[in-house]
């Protein structure tokens, strides 16, 4: 069963193929769009956490970990909830009590299946909000963010996965939503050494006056959060 769902080393990459995380890692190898984004004044940009502490009751997890080496704290939170949304959310810490880290993003991953090779959300203009757009789940990434401030009449909403020509009584559909109102992205990310993905994230700018970046004083947090069903 375990060999069934590991994949095959694919020639041109690394001999050990990265799992998907929660919050896929540069530092762990991972090829796609890394899940923090962000430096301590250039450096420590390439974060690699270690496991602390894994909590669960009922249908909750936590997850806590660290980087020492650059100073960041890191806190998963899944639940899965009585009709089968999985709801997440992330939190880093700056554990660095002189210098401040600047967050540039916190982007979480969700896989789909392989059979989701189609993709539907929405955009629009005022008086035509909500307008849907399909199109394939092509190799690469489809990305919809939002730079505004808030959301406007043509963000995403949501971003859905299914199987060709999925429709409100016919074919699988896996959807996601973030739970953000505020500059953010939402993609799909299809990468040749692993199963298609959702990724819904917040970028820095939503949390500073500047419109560069997020810093993160010693001993605050950033979160974001997302569902996906």
């Amino acid at each position: 069963m375990a060999e069934a769902v590991t994949r095959a080393n694919i020639a041109g990459f690394d001999d050990a193929v990265p799992r998907v995380a929660l919050l896929p890692e540069h530092g762990a190898g991972w090829p796609g769009q890394p899940g923090l984004t962000g430096h301590r004044q250039g450096a420590d940009w390439s974060p690699l956490f270690t496991l602390d502490s894994v909590d669960a009751e009922g249908l909750s997890v936590w997850i806590r970990a660290t980087d020492r080496t650059a100073r960041l704290g890191l806190v998963l939170d899944t639940v899965l909830t009585p009709s089968g949304l999985v709801r997440m959310r992330a939190a880093v810490r700056n554990d660095d009590s002189e210098l401040p880290y600047t967050l540039d993003g916190l982007m979480l991953a969700l896989p789909v299946p392989d059979a989701a090779t189609e993709l539907l959300d929405l955009t629009g203009r005022w008086c035509r909000e909500r307008a849907p757009q399909r199109h394939p789940f092509h190799a690469g990434t489809w990305l919809r963010e939002t730079r505004g401030g808030r959301a406007g009449p043509d963000a995403a909403l949501v971003l859905k996965a299914g199987t060709p020509g999925f429709g409100f009584g016919h074919g699988e559909v896996w959807g996601l939503h973030i739970a953000w109102s505020g500059n953010h992205r939402i993609l799909a990310e299809r990468l040749p050494t692993g199963r298609p993905l959702h990724r819904p994230g917040a970028l820095g700018a939503h949390l500073l006056e500047s419109l560069l970046a997020v810093v993160v004083a010693a001993g605050k947090e950033m979160s974001v959060t997302a569902g996906s069903g």
